[in-house]
């Protein structure tokens, strides 16, 4: 049953970077990025466990109760289906299929006694969903995404825990440059485990382990989350973890056989105090942010390509956006007062725009989750959250990229192209098979002749 929150509209100070539309969330902050589906649609899990679905312009369609706190990040198919972890009153530890309609689909529960999901739910590249449960649990392991029957499991060796886990997204990588998507990466604190530090594995789409590797840091910031690309020629995971008296460093290893290939700050200059757990952008660069106030660039042989350095203080909200254009990055002045997102530019870090996010009930706002895009990389979503309240977050879109009105396609012309496209989308609404919201350029939620007409006065344009 749909909640009965309100759309508020605000207003920003610049071009490119501007808020479409925002929500506000039952829950208090949602902890992961969201997913969206082929058609446009929008998908959000806050932390009490509920799921949202929105129009791209910012209508809810409909919520889902998963029946417990929120594990992990969403995930959706090609077939619109959405993937979501739950943690219900309990022993149970589920995840839920959901058809496009909010619909069950089906649920799978981890038949053990386990704390919550520690990495995923995630849709592997054949179609299949990939997890992590914590100590008592499966440990990794796979479901079908046809029927949510459980594919194969793995302990983990010594067997995988976390202490307060946060979920971790999990990403997909070829063991080799140039190969097919065939594994991913975990890593976890092991604390308890006899480890004396951090541990990440590998793992095969069938199950299989082909290594597993030392990598430092129990205390690390927030919990690891392996990312995976490509670095001095060969395929590579990155990871940030604590190296003694060095301080936290982004590390790289072998996807092939998990030897270590470098480390970065590689000089002896200041210690790093903070480093976030490292994202990859489309041309293979890293991003991170170190010892709060810099966003780094880092290249895949290791070497710095830009830092972006203030007074202020970055969170992990630091996403590339898949057009390689634009570091959406989350923060705030400092700690206890207002928040930000900013857009950098990707190829130097210069900034390009600035939205100051506002105060709800004399609380300043922060961001929260990592920045999610649309394919195009012309919109990104972000959560907020309300530091000390129990008031919901709210869901950003903002608008990275200025439209000319009756640009469908994006290419920043109003052309013929872009006619076919809102002819073929004609008379459908949010919801319907074939609808685009980029044809809606009114946001009514239909396509109509109001659209038709704002396209033909800006054709040529």
């Amino acid at each position: 049953m749909c909640a009965a929150f309100t759309v508020l509209s605000v207003q920003v100070v610049t071009a490119d970077g501007v808020v479409a539309w925002r929500y506000q969330l039952a829950g208090p902050y949602a902890a992961h990025r969201g997913a969206i589906a082929p058609d446009g649609t929008v998908y959000v899990q806050d932390v009490l466990g509920t799921v949202y679905a929105f129009s791209a312009t910012g209508q809810l369609l409909w919520t889902y109760e998963t029946g417990g706190l929120a594990e992990g990040p969403l995930a959706v198919g090609a077939d619109r289906t959405i993937y979501a972890g739950g943690n219900p009153a309990g022993a149970d530890v589920q995840i839920h299929a959901i058809h496009p309609d909010g619909s069950n689909r089906w649920t799978f529960s981890d038949p053990g006694v386990t704390q919550g999901i520690i990495a995923g739910p995630a849709l592997g590249p054949d179609g299949n969903i990939y997890a992590v449960t914590d100590f008592g649990g499966l440990g990794v392991f796979s479901v079908s995404g046809a029927d949510g029957q459980l594919r194969w499991s793995d302990l983990g060796d010594p067997q995988i825990s976390e202490r307060g886990q946060t979920g971790a997204e999990i990403t997909f990588g070829a063991r080799q440059p140039g190969g097919a998507v065939d594994a991913f990466c975990v890593a976890f604190d092991m604390v308890g485990q006899g480890t004396g530090t951090g541990k990440m594995f590998e793992y095969t789409l069938n199950g299989s382990r082909p290594w597993g590797v030392l990598m430092g840091g129990d205390g690390n910031v927030g919990q690891f989350q392996p990312a995976a690309g490509r670095a001095a020629g060969v395929g590579a995971v990155y990871v940030s973890s604590l190296i003694s008296s060095q301080g936290y460093r982004l590390r790289a290893f072998s996807a092939n056989n998990g030897s270590a290939l470098w480390d970065y700050p590689s000089d002896a200059g200041p210690p790093t105090s903070t480093l976030t757990q490292p994202t990859i952008g489309p041309d293979g660069a890293i991003y991170i942010m170190r010892n709060l106030g810099q966003v780094h660039a880092v290249n895949p042989d290791g070497s710095n390509r830009w830092t972006h350095s203030t007074s202020y203080v970055f969170s992990d909200a630091i996403m590339v956006d898949p057009t390689n254009n634009v570091v959406v990055a989350g923060g705030r002045i400092t700690y206890g007062q207002p928040g930000f997102v900013k857009g950098l530019d990707a190829a130097n870090g210069q900034p390009l725009w600035t939205i100051d996010l506002p105060d709800e009930a004399g609380v300043h706002m922060i961001p929260f989750s990592r920045p999610w895009f649309t394919a195009d990389g012309r919109r990104a979503y972000i959560t907020t959250t309300l530091p000390g309240s129990t008031a919901g977050g709210f869901l950003y879109a903002i608008d990275l990229v200025s439209a000319v009105p009756g640009d469908v396609d994006g290419d920043g012309h109003v052309n013929l192209s872009d006619l076919a496209l809102l002819l073929s989308s004609f008379g459908l609404c949010a919801g319907d098979a074939g609808f685009s919201a980029a044809a809606d350029f009114d946001a009514s939620g239909c396509v109509e002749l109001a659209d038709l007409a704002i396209l033909l006065t800006n054709f040529g344009s």
